[in-house]
């Protein structure tokens, strides 16, 4: 899905002025800040011609196109495939002039996710954490608590582990009309760092290529399988269901709990969004059995070869989206990690120049796992195999 922000086509006299192209994800974040552009090209006399897409149509559109934006947003582990293309930040015209806002101490200790080779190929703009989710308010409810408390004998609360979890999805299923447990069932590049969560979890190091081509395979069938389960307890004909549909789910009671990324969390404590008498809670996620925290960082980079006047006004565009970020769910998080060890205690996905073949290969399991057509351990085995080659092929490369 693409959405236009921006009128720089639209005036009489448009060509007088410079056009700065960007590019960015299709999130709640970029899309408020595009609604304040207009201030933006006010100030630096421009226009701005603004394009959101997924995130894996935005992958794909940087492969083929990435010269003909002038700022454009980047996901982690892209960076080692693009980063010839990319102008380093060190080159930057005012590189060192980035002004503070309310995140930007949170924001520069992530700068370390956007280095590859020794340096940083862009400046962050968003951390994202994934969560684990929950209705408060349903879980608070006296007559749900009577239920739980008189099949489990003890109180209900929010699950400290995945088995937990699971045990908490299967009580909704049973005892209410809601289903037990909600996450993006369309296999997409979600779906990936869905299971990377898993297999982190089970105390697998998973943060480079080498080490997932070396993965134990017990601990592969156990991430396999917890995934599978998680998904046994999502809504009927919810397969195909992507990151606004669990929204919507969870926010009319369909669903009481779901895993989340934390930029996505606004809008469902929003209360001309969520209905009334509505409670969102949230935490890191279990870890017994069960996915790790993730971080998701995105940050804006420039190609290169643009001229010195456009990348001024790109570095200019940067510093202004910067300063309009707010306060998030993710400044939150700090109480889970401390103000020190927030970047540090996460699991972040591993980079690579084949990013996409290796997406496709894990969303490639997951689709067979889900299928069931296929025992567990044949596919974490093909899984394996594949990673290795991925991984040969990944040397070869660099």
């Amino acid at each position: 899905m693409v959405v236009i922000a921006g009128l720089a086509s639209s005036f009489v006299g448009a060509e007088d002025k410079p056009v700065l192209r960007v590019l960015t994800f299709y999130d709640p974040t970029s899309r408020n800040v595009s609604k304040q552009v207009h201030h933006f090209e006010a100030k630096a006399d421009c226009w701005v011609e603004w394009q959101f897409l997924h995130q894996d149509e935005l992958g794909e559109v940087l492969k083929d196109d990435l010269e003909s934006f002038d700022v454009v947003a980047v996901d982690e582990p892209w960076v080692p495939g693009l980063h010839h293309r990319l102008l380093a930040v060190q080159n930057w015209p005012y590189a060192t002039l980035f002004p503070e806002g309310p995140n930007a101490s949170q924001l520069d200790r992530a700068s370390d996710l956007a280095i590859w080779n020794e340096v940083l190929w862009g400046r962050p703009i968003l951390i994202n954490f994934y969560l684990y989710v929950y209705r408060s308010d349903i879980l608070e409810d006296p007559t749900i608590k009577d239920a739980f408390l008189e099949q489990h004998g003890r109180p209900l609360k929010a699950p400290n582990s995945f088995q937990s979890l699971l045990e908490l999805a299967a009580f909704f299923e049973e005892h209410t009309n809601m289903s037990g447990f909600a996450t993006v069932a369309r296999i997409s590049e979600s779906s990936v760092v869905d299971f990377l969560c898993f297999l982190a979890g089970t105390g697998q190091p998973s943060g480079s290529l080498g080490e997932l081509a070396a993965v134990d395979i017990d601990k592969l069938k156990t991430a396999l399988s917890a995934y599978a389960a998680l998904h046994y307890f999502r809504p009927e004909g919810s397969d195909q269901w992507f990151v606004e549909d669990v929204n919507t789910a969870y926010v009319v009671g369909e669903v009481p709990q779901l895993f989340q990324w934390s930029s996505l969390l606004n809008p469902l404590r929003d209360p001309l969004y969520v209905r009334a008498g509505a409670q969102t809670g949230f935490q890191t996620l279990p870890l017994e059995h069960g996915p790790r925290t993730a971080t998701g960082v995105w940050f804006f980079s420039m190609p290169r070869g643009k001229s010195i006047e456009k990348t001024q006004l790109g570095v200019e565009f940067v510093n202004w989206f910067r300063e309009q970020l707010p306060p998030d769910l993710s400044a939150e998080s700090e109480k889970f990690f401390g103000p020190e060890g927030l970047i540090e205690s996460v699991y972040s996905r591993p980079k690579m120049v084949h990013y996409k073949e290796f997406s496709q290969t894990i969303q490639k399991a997951l689709t067979d796992l889900l299928q069931g057509d296929q025992p567990v351990e044949d596919i974490a085995s093909t899984l394996r195999d594949e990673l290795k080659r991925l991984h040969v092929e990944e040397k070869d490369s660099l």
